[in-house]
């Protein structure tokens, strides 16, 4: 084998292990922050339907339709303020306006499960749970 032939297959020998890197890292990136932060934003979406489908559940409902609300309510909750943990370097994306802030995270989980110790209840579908879901789509941007 002469020089030129070596020199070949020690830059196609690099190139390969470049792409096998490059791929490596890419995947890193992908299940370390972007599946996690786009699992948030449809957990958002999930909010959004749950403010909108239990928004009729008052005080006379079914037993059965108020313990939904109220788990649906308080699971979500949860599992917005966990979410932020799931995500590594959240503030300095939250800074960056990747995500919602962790303090418009924390207010829209305090007021779901507000909304969840209130739901099938005489306080709820007053205006302290209109406030409550207003706070909560402000907070997480939804329309």
């Amino acid at each position: 084998m002469d020089s030129a032939q070596t020199t070949a297959l020690l830059v196609a020998g690099i190139t390969a292990l470049l792409g096998v890197v490059l791929f490596v890292a890419r995947q890193f990136a992908l299940k370390l922050l972007v599946e996690p932060i786009q699992d948030h934003r449809r957990l958002m979406g999930r909010i959004a339907s749950a403010l909108y489908y239990y928004e009729n559940v008052y005080e006379g409902s079914s037993q059965e339709v108020v313990a939904e609300a109220r788990r649906a309510y308080r699971d979500l909750g949860t599992d917005l303020r966990s979410g932020v943990r799931l995500i590594p370097g959240y503030r300095l994306l939250a800074r960056v306006k990747l995500v919602r802030s962790i303090e418009q995270i924390e207010t829209a989980s305090a007021h779901l499960i507000g909304l969840s110790n209130e739901v099938g209840t005489a306080k709820y579908g007053g205006e302290g749970t209109e406030r409550r879901r207003r706070e909560i789509r402000e907070s997480l941007g939804i329309e």
